[in-house]
């Protein structure tokens, strides 16, 4: 658990890069605890915003592009909380990693992931054997791998 104290720590989390394209919420109040993370999408719906906690540093802050899809597209996987979702519901997110330099992952398009994975599994899933508690300490690795690789 983290405990984010004013908007200008909550805006250091992010990069440089990325902090004049963060929108805080009006309904954000501090100070703001953050469990493991939390996620929310800017009005225009074309960023989604996601900080969690990095026991080692500081909390990462990532701001995301997301594209739009149909609402008739396929079925496509999260490839953090592995939950199968129609239409929309994942979305190709990307990151600006250098000015001229982009990669994108898919994932939920609204980042509840965390929501995902502490509940039950719908027929489309993968089925595991993993208990809810570990499967949100995977989704935090995932988090935090990809920040490593990519990011930081």
């Amino acid at each position: 658990m983290i405990k984010l104290s004013t908007e200008n720590e909550l805006l250091s989390s992010f990069r440089p890069i990325d902090r004049d394209q963060v929108q805080i919420p009006a309904d954000f109040r501090f100070p703001f605890p953050v469990k493991n993370f939390t996620s929310w999408i800017e009005p225009s719906g074309h960023r989604v915003y996601l900080v969690f906690a990095d026991p080692a540093s500081a909390p990462i802050g990532i701001v995301f592009q997301r594209t739009r899809g149909s609402s008739d597209a396929a079925p496509a996987m999260c490839q953090w909380c592995n939950k199968v979702r129609s239409g929309s519901g994942v979305s190709l997110m990307t990151v600006q990693v250098t000015p001229d330099r982009r990669i994108g992952i898919h994932l939920c398009s609204d980042l509840k992931c965390g929501e995902n994975v502490a509940g039950h599994p719908s027929v489309h899933d993968i089925r595991e054997s993993l208990t809810p508690s570990e499967r949100i300490y995977r989704l935090m690795e995932r988090m935090h791998d990809f920040a490593k690789k990519n990011l930081l």
